[in-house]
């Protein structure tokens, strides 16, 4: 694969992910808690935008979510553990952010209203 190959996939698949992330806040945007919102928002942007080293080339980056995807259905066991792990930490990771930024911006809110 050349590189702007490469780059061409990538760029589709990340205007792809734009368009689901905005779908996905227009339907989480008719929650009225912040905490709620980050907590949904948070793991989705993660899990579509998480790119993990390529099996057969390291130096080719894939998307984590679709890289389980093909392990699962492909059942292979030895690398759907470590892709599945570096997903899972990364939606880990976002939801504590998630909740950081909730406290934060609820934080805020309360200090420019007093």
């Amino acid at each position: 694969m050349s590189s702007n190959e490469y780059f061409l996939v990538w760029l589709v698949y990340a205007g792809a992910s734009f368009f689901v992330i905005m779908f996905w806040f227009w339907i989480t945007g008719f929650s009225r808690s912040m905490m709620l919102k980050s907590l949904l928002r948070f793991p989705v942007i993660v899990i579509l935008l998480t790119p993990i080293p390529h099996v057969l080339d390291h130096s080719l980056y894939v998307p984590a979510v679709a890289a389980v995807a093909f392990d699962v259905l492909a059942k292979d066991s030895t690398h759907l553990l470590k892709d599945a792990t570096a997903l899972g930490s990364a939606v880990i990771l976002s939801i504590v952010f998630a909740i950081a930024f909730s406290v934060f911006t609820k934080m805020m809110a309360r200090r420019i209203h007093e």
